[in-house]
C-alpha cells in the first residue's frame, strides 16, 4: 500500500532481517512479519536469499554467536512454514567453508529434523532439484549429510521422529540423484 520502489522494497527485508538478528534472544515477531511480506511478493523470497547470503559470507567477523543463532531460527522457521525452499543454503561451501557456516548450517538442519514431519521434510527436499538447478548443490547436501552432518550432530542418539526426517531427507535425495 506504499507504493514503494523495488530498492525500498528490498530495504524493508533487509531491515527486517537485521532486527531480528540483533535481538538479545530470537523474536518471533520478525517471523510473523517476513511471513507476511513472503507471501504478498514473490521478489521478498528472493531478497531474504540474498540477505542470508551477505550475512554468510561475514559471520566469521560476529562476535556474538546469538546473531547466527537467531538468523538460523529464523531461517528454519520460514523453511518449516513453506515461505522459502532450501536454495537459500545455495551459498554454503560444504567442507571448505568456515566454522561459523557450518554451526549456521547445522542448526537449521537440527531444528529442521526436530521440528518438521516426514512428509513435510520429503517435499522440502524433493524440491530442491525439481527443475534440475540445483543438482550439483543437492548432490553436495547429500554427501554433507551422510558425513560431517551425521557425525558432528550423532543422528543416531536423536529421538524416531528426527531419525525420520533426516532418513526422509536422505531418502528423496538419494532417490533424485
Amino acid at each position: 500500500r506504499l507504493n514503494l520502489n523495488k530498492e525500498q522494497k528490498r530495504e524493508i527485508i533487509k531491515m527486517i532481517v537485521k532486527l531480528c538478528i540483533e535481538e538479545p534472544s530470537y523474536n518471533p515477531f520478525y517471523q510473523f512479519l517476513l511471513v507476511k511480506l513472503l507471501s504478498l511478493d514473490k521478489d521478498n523470497k528472493y531478497t531474504y536469499h540474498y540477505c542470508v547470503w551477505d550475512y554468510m559470507k561475514i559471520f566469521d567477523q560476529f562476535k556474538n554467536l546469538k546473531k547466527i543463532h537467531n538468523l538460523s531460527k529464523l531461517t528454519c522457521n520460514l523453511l518449516l512454514g513453506e515461505k522459502i525452499s532450501l536454495p537459500v543454503l545455495l551459498h554454503f561451501k560444504f567442507e571448505e567453508d568456515n566454522d561459523e557456516n557450518k554451526m549456521f548450517i547445522n542448526m537449521i538442519l537440527n531444528k529442521y529434523f526436530n521440528d518438521s514431519n516426514e512428509d513435510k521434510t520429503k517435499l522440502l527436499f524433493a524440491k530442491l532439484v525439481k527443475n534440475g538447478e540445483h543438482v550439483e548443490f543437492a548432490q553436495k547436501l547429500f554427501n554433507y549429510l551422510i558425513k560431517n552432518f551425521n557425525e558432528e550432530n550423532e543422528v543416531e542418539k536423536k529421538d524416531n521422529k528426527y531419525q525420520e526426517n533426516y532418513g526422509a531427507a536422505l531418502k528423496v535425495l538419494k532417490k533424485i540423484l
